[in-house]
């Protein structure tokens, strides 16, 4: 509830979340970047960069149902033609 009344709380979720997946720490990540993404964020770049977090931190763990829908999430907010979508496309063959 918090971090909806202050998006700056919101951010602090996601700034954990990239530390813990620059860390390899994958468990904290994901809790981390749920909890940012539960917040509805208005920084469309953050989000992006979670989904793009979160997809690659499920495909590390080998959940493919969950690294399969934030690629999704991923692919949904970013633009087409943009150069980051080869990788979550490529990926998504395997969904």
């Amino acid at each position: 509830k918090a971090a909806k009344l202050d998006p700056t709380l919101a951010e602090a979720y996601y700034a954990l979340g990239d530390v813990y997946f620059d860390n390899d720490k994958r468990s904290d990540t994901i809790r981390s970047l749920k909890r940012f993404l539960k917040s509805n964020p208005k920084n469309l770049r953050l989000k992006v960069n979670a989904y793009r977090m979160l997809w690659e931190t499920y495909k590390a763990r080998r959940k493919k149902r969950d690294a399969c829908g934030a690629a999704r999430e991923y692919l949904d907010l970013l633009p087409p033609g943009d150069a980051a979508r080869g990788g979550a496309e490529r990926f998504l063959w395997s969904c």
